[in-house]
């Protein structure tokens, strides 16, 4: 009796190991900080696996200074009002610094998105 109560403390113990390993291994979505306000929307990130997603009110003529660093991976950012044609759209975004102007009022959602990816995006209103 004592041997099969062994045995099965034995096989639950390499099991929940073998589960634990398995989960170790899955890759993390995000490690990184993002902050946004009225003016901006910037992810610092070890890690991007996944979207994130920030609306500005902008106005006509206005523009949005993007700033990327891409130390690996992917990136693709997106600003777009509504369903409208996207003001920018970059599926695979590599280190650089640009704007983006504004050519009617309104909500604009800006998406950054990423697989494993390492850098920065900063995107922040110009008057």
């Amino acid at each position: 009796m004592k041997n099969k109560k062994r045995l099965a403390g034995f096989v639950a113990g390499i099991m929940l190991a073998g589960i634990m390993l398995c989960a170790c291994g899955k890759a993390s979505t995000f490690d990184g900080s993002k902050t946004g306000d009225a003016d901006q929307f910037n992810l610092d990130f070890e890690t991007l696996n996944t979207e994130y997603s920030h609306e500005l009110e902008m106005k006509e003529g206005e523009k949005i200074d993007v700033s990327v660093e891409r130390l690996k991976g992917k990136i693709a950012i997106t600003i777009q009002k509504g369903d409208e044609e996207p003001a920018y759209r970059g599926s695979d975004v590599e280190t650089s610094d640009f704007q983006v102007g504004i050519g009617e009022e309104g909500t604009y959602t800006l998406t950054v998105s990423g697989k494993d990816a390492k850098g920065h995006v900063y995107l922040k209103r110009k008057d």
